[in-house]
């Protein structure tokens, strides 16, 4: 009741400053996230490594950017 009632702008006196979990989900989700993310990263080094050696048709995983060429004069 007491937080319906509270003005939007009121600030509790005493906030809670409790260590939060950095991820939320089963240790299986987290390990499968982590095992999606290692495939992502090691799909884009190996055509990135290819777009720089002068690939251009290397193909880039989703979501992912080629790297800038570099042209020195």
């Amino acid at each position: 009741r007491a937080v319906v009632k509270a003005d939007f702008r009121d600030r509790s006196a005493h906030p809670k400053r409790s260590c939060r979990p950095y991820a939320f989900g089963s240790a299986q989700a987290k390990a499968q996230e982590r095992a999606m993310m290692d495939r992502l990263s090691q799909g884009h080094a190996v055509a990135s490594e290819a777009w720089r050696r002068g690939d251009h048709r290397a193909d880039f995983p989703p979501g992912t950017y080629r790297p800038p060429l570099i042209q020195a004069a």
